[in-house]
This record gives C-alpha cells, sequence and structure tokens, in this order.
C-alpha cells in the first residue's frame, strides 16, 4: 500500500506489565531484548521496539506477565468522550469482522463509576468502527478471543491497548499439577535474576531449593541456564492479530539459544513425596530432568552437595497455609540449619511478610519488597560466614 510504512521499519510503544518489585530486573531483561526508551511505572514498563521486538519479548521474556500494544490515549471528561476516543482508533487495522473480540475494562472516575459500563462503551465504539467499514461487526467471545483489548482509566486520561500475549506469559506449558500455592513462573524468574543466578550460573555454581514445591525455582531456573525461550510451548494474542508481521515472527522464532551454562547445577528437596512426583513429571515436561537431581527429606537434615552456588526458597507462610505458628517455626529451623550446615553460603528467601522473614533470626544483606499477587512479601539474602562445610553432601543419592 503506499505510504504504509513496513513493519520491519515501524516503531511500536508497548507496555509490559509484571509483578510489583520486578520492574528494575524487568527493565534489564528488556533491554537485552533490545527495547528501547524503557520507562519504569508501577508494575509496568513502557517501551518501544520493532514487530520483531514485541514478538521477542513475548517469546522470551521470563519475567513480563503480558506484553500489550498502545494503540491511543486520550482525555475521558466522560462516557461520551471514552466512545469518541476508543472509536477514533483505526481498529481495520487490528481486527476485522471474522475476528473474536474481547474488552477488559480497569479503572474508575467520578463519571464512570462501573467498569462494565466502561467495557460496554469500549466494545460499543470498536464494533461500530468495523461496522462502519465493512457492514458487519465482530462477535464477542469472552473465553478465547482473536483480539483482547483493554482499556486503563487513571487520571482523567483513557489508554487503550492490545493484548499481544494472549494467555499470561506465566503460562509457560511445563505446569500441568500445580498442587498447593505455587509460585508464578514470571515471579521465580524475577526473583532469581535479583538473587544473581545468571551469574552464577554462567560461572558454574549451582542452584539449591531445599524445599523446591512443584519445582518453579528448579525449572526455571535450568531454562534460564540454558537461554531456551520461555514461551516456546505456546501460543501467543499476536498470532491471530491481522497486524502481525509474519516475516518478522519468523525471524524470532528461529534466533538461537545462547546458554550461560551448558551443564547447570541443581539441587532440589522436600519432605513431601506428592510434591516430589509433581516436580518430577513438570522436570520431565519441560526437558530439564537431566539438570537436576531431587531428593525427599527434611531440609534440616541436607548439607551442600557442591561447593559453590546460592540457595533460593520459598517456605510455607501462614497466609497460604493458614497456620502461621507453623511457618515461623519453619523459617526459624531455616535460619538454625544455615547458620550451622551452610557455612560460606547465601540464600535468598521469598517470605510472605516482615514478620515472618525476621523469624530467620538472621541480619539480611540485601532485602526486597515484592508482590505475590495482593500480598506484600519480603525477599531478602542472608550470607552466613564463611568456614569449611560441616557434613558431607547428601544429594547425590537421588536423581531425578
Amino acid at each position: 500500500m503506499v505510504g504504509r510504512v513496513a513493519p520491519e521499519k515501524m516503531t511500536l510503544t508497548m507496555v509490559a506489565t509484571c509483578a510489583r518489585g520486578l520492574e528494575s530486573v524487568l527493565a534489564e531483561e528488556l533491554g537485552e531484548l533490545g527495547a528501547e526508551d524503557i520507562r519504569e511505572e508501577r508494575g509496568a514498563l513502557r517501551f518501544r521496539g520493532s514487530h520483531e521486538v514485541a514478538y521477542r519479548v513475548c517469546l522470551r521474556s521470563r519475567i513480563a506477565s503480558r506484553v500489550l500494544l498502545r494503540l491511543g490515549r486520550f482525555p475521558v471528561p466522560d462516557a461520551r468522550a471514552l466512545y469518541d476516543g476508543v472509536h477514533g482508533v483505526d481498529w481495520s487495522e487490528h481486527l476485522n469482522p471474522s475476528k473474536t473480540l474481547r474488552v477488559d475494562f480497569v479503572g474508575i472516575s467520578p463519571q464512570i463509576r462501573d467498569m462494565r459500563f466502561g467495557a460496554m462503551k469500549t466494545k460499543d465504539a470498536i464494533v461500530d468502527r468495523i461496522r462502519d467499514k465493512y457492514g458487519q461487526r465482530p462477535d464477542i467471545n469472552v473465553q478465547d478471543p482473536d483480539v483482547r483489548i483493554r482499556v486503563h482509566l487513571r487520571g482523567g486520561f483513557g489508554t487503550v491497548l492490545l493484548d499481544l500475549s494472549g494467555a499470561p506469559l506465566f503460562q509457560r506449558g511445563w505446569r500441568q499439577d500445580a498442587g498447593p500455592a505455587p509460585l508464578k513462573e514470571t515471579l521465580a524468574a524475577g526473583l532469581l535474576r535479583i538473587a544473581g543466578w545468571p551469574q552464577i550460573a554462567a560461572s558454574g555454581g549451582a542452584l539449591i531449593d531445599p524445599m523446591c514445591g512443584s519445582g518453579t525455582f528448579l525449572i526455571e531456573g535450568a531454562e534460564m541456564a540454558l537461554g531456551r525461550a520461555a514461551g516456546r510451548r505456546r501460543s501467543f494474542g499476536f498470532e491471530r492479530w491481522i497486524g502481525m508481521d509474519q516475516a518478522s515472527w519468523e525471524r524470532v522464532k528461529n534466533e538461537p539459544d545462547v546458554p550461560l551454562a551448558h551443564q547447570p547445577q541443581l539441587f532440589g528437596s522436600d519432605i513431601s513425596e506428592e510434591q516430589l512426583v509433581r516436580t518430577r513429571h513438570h522436570c520431565e515436561v519441560a526437558d530439564v530432568k537431566r539438570y537436576i537431581k531431587l531428593r525427599r527429606a527434611d531440609f534440616q537434615e541436607l548439607t551442600p552437595p557442591v561447593d559453590t552456588g546460592i540457595i533460593v526458597t520459598n517456605p510455607p507462610y501462614g497466609e497460604r497455609l493458614n497456620d502461621l505458628d507453623e511457618a515461623e517455626q519453619t523459617m526459624k529451623a531455616l535460619g538454625d540449619t544455615l547458620r550451622t550446615k551452610w557455612l560460606g553460603w547465601t540464600a535468598w528467601t521469598f517470605a510472605g511478610s516482615a514478620r515472618l522473614a525476621k523469624r530467620i533470626g538472621l541480619k539480611p544483606s540485601e532485602k526486597h519488597i515484592l508482590f505475590n499477587g495482593a500480598l506484600e512479601c519480603r525477599f531478602f539474602a542472608v550470607s552466613i560466614r564463611s568456614d569449611a562445610p560441616i557434613g558431607k553432601p547428601s544429594w547425590r543419592q537421588k536423581d531425578v
């Protein structure tokens, strides 16, 4: 089409969302993936890039929750202004009557006090614009739409976004039986990055999770070390978007992995055989079985399996199990075990509250406030003084 910019030369404005507290590590990751003009917001980052960058972030980001294409921003003094602003977007560039649509609306104002009403006005504006052009309107599909549109209303302005990711990006495709209260894969990957796992993996160190649950830290850690694309097992929303550039997507899909370590070392244990069954199955589906050694054990029984590495773990925390006393005892026992059996190691622990974090009884060398959903959590490191480790390696008894 004359006058139309070729997709490979277009610059898109996008937003990547994440768990609150992960903004800085997501910014680092986005820069590595080719994003430009990265600006941090609360629980999100705005950035610019080509179609290739958009697809690469969807495919390879381990930390982003969603990737959204910004289509417009305008003042919304009232419902009519909302309709007009949405209607002003050229929707023929994004969908046609054969595509299905879903609208999500977030935010309220004195004039728009019901998000369902905001979603309805947005939907009306979109389908009216499509009907004006084609004489037909697209259907609504709440469960599995071809195109998902989001409108955020904040500070008197509306922002219209097209969801490029589709299903949330924590859905990697390997988790088939979550078990009780697992960490989302995107949050686990962000915590591993804060803990410095990429650098440790690259230097030949190990990752150890002595309360591994369903294996989220271990599997994310293995895939991160191997340089694998987080979304290689799944599809994305942009694949059903008529604005997609197939040539750019083919180039991104064919980019090679760049491993940090060809043979990463990962060790996990849990007192629950049921959880270990889940972990073993997840390791098989994720094709990381050969890199992870597992055993059933109470963490208090364990000693370092190798000389160098890092501990990253997510103990039970009361809010999740409705048993705060037990969670506090577990945290205290973890601290006692670290100070006696893990000399010279650094342990990163994810705790559900500041109160629970203090029960470890060791002074943090570093700490971060993050959110697991709506729950304010603490992620902190304790570094045990250097000395000769006590005991013999105890993990080499049983591999996955």
